[in-house]
């Protein structure tokens, strides 16, 4: 009996032992500390990204800027790849993506707001009924519309209909390519979605040239021409009945120059002037009578800017706005007559997060 006893202390010792190691190792993995990313994210544990570190050599501005913007409210809280769209005078700002990352993508966010800036004040809206990242956000018809996204990295097609009077989220007919990162408007009783990608990976992926219209009276999708450019990420929005579309990030280049419109009346897209700074992850606004591009960046060229512009539709040339006073990309923005605002996003290369707000008024 006592050799028994002998023989079983190492054994359990080494059980025992065996038992901690393997302790040790699924609270690395579940606080995101371990060697291995891949594993962790494959036993379905979540990893809480470093947001990246501003700094002035990774600002690219080009010169002649000239104004100034002027810094508003604060979000409530800060958020990257927010979208924000006008109505009735009122902006809707909501989604985006926590810093979480999950084995297809960052943590999606179905948080929403509206914002007086009258009284610079913020206001609690009911959340989107499915967590999204990177989807369209349009005003239109009275209502706001929210299409597409990504849903915790997964690319969805659902397509939304916000009613402020209601204060009530409703789900109208699925977008028939299901994809992110995409821009679009309403136009008359027609919302156009063009664009997108099926994932936010790396400049690999498959870039969208699409273009699909919702008749927001019938709630039925078709397919319009194809933009000349495949990309996603890019600026977008509704001016003088025609939708543009502005910079991006194709498949081997992140700061694309490309501008494009689409007149409805013809069914035909049409190339403009590029953009003096080719960008992507920018937010583009109608606004004053012009188109208006603000901020972006390239995150393999690790770089962001402050640089904004505008667009004569009439003269077709572009002319130099002035700098945010906060560089950014994956930002929101809307106008409002003839000021543009602009919320949140990421203030350098990757993945960030800034709560800052600034307003120009378009002279």
């Amino acid at each position: 009996m006592k050799g028994r006893r002998t023989f079983l202390r190492p054994v359990a010792a080494v059980l025992w032992l065996l038992s901690l190691a393997s302790l040790a190792v699924f609270a690395i993995m579940a606080t995101g500390i371990g060697p291995d990313r891949k594993i962790r994210l494959a036993l379905g544990l979540t990893i809480e990204a470093s947001p990246c570190t501003p700094a002035r050599e990774l600002v690219r501005n080009p010169s002649g800027a000239n104004g100034s913007w002027r810094s508003g409210a604060s979000l409530p809280q800060p958020r990257d790849e927010i979208r924000a769209a006008a109505g009735d005078g009122i902006v809707y700002l909501g989604t985006g993506i926590e810093l979480e990352e999950t084995s297809s993508g960052f943590r999606s966010v179905a948080r929403m707001y509206a914002f007086d800036p009258d009284r610079a004040t913020y206001t609690r809206l009911p959340d989107v009924p499915a967590r999204v990242d990177h989807p369209l956000l349009a005003a239109g018809a009275g209502d706001l519309y929210l299409v597409g996204g990504y849903a915790d990295g997964i690319p969805t097609g659902r397509t939304w209909r916000f009613s402020a009077r209601e204060r009530r989220w409703s789900e109208l007919a699925p977008m028939p390519t299901a994809r992110g990162a995409l821009g679009g408007g309403v136009i008359g009783n027609r919302l156009y979605a063009v664009g997108g990608a099926p994932t936010t990976s790396a400049t690999t992926i498959e870039s969208y040239s699409t273009l699909e219209i919702l008749d927001l009276q019938t709630g039925r999708w078709r397919t319009g021409p194809p933009m000349r450019f495949a990309r996603h990420h890019v600026g977008a929005a509704a001016l003088g009945g025609s939708l543009y579309v502005v910079g991006g990030r194709g498949r081997s280049d992140l700061s694309l120059v490309h501008t494009e419109r689409f007149d409805p009346r013809t069914g035909r897209w049409e190339t403009l002037p590029a953009l003096p700074q080719g960008v992507g992850g920018l937010a583009a606004v109608a606004a004053g009578g012009k188109l208006v591009a603000v901020g972006g960046g390239d995150d393999e060229e690790n770089w962001v800017t402050a640089a904004a512009w505008a667009l004569d539709p009439e003269l077709e040339r572009w002319r130099r706005l002035a700098n945010l006073v906060q560089a950014r990309h994956g930002h929101g923005a809307a106008a409002i007559g003839d000021r543009v605002y602009v919320f949140g996003g990421a203030p350098c290369p990757g993945v960030g997060r800034t709560a800052a707000v600034e307003s120009l008024e378009l002279g």
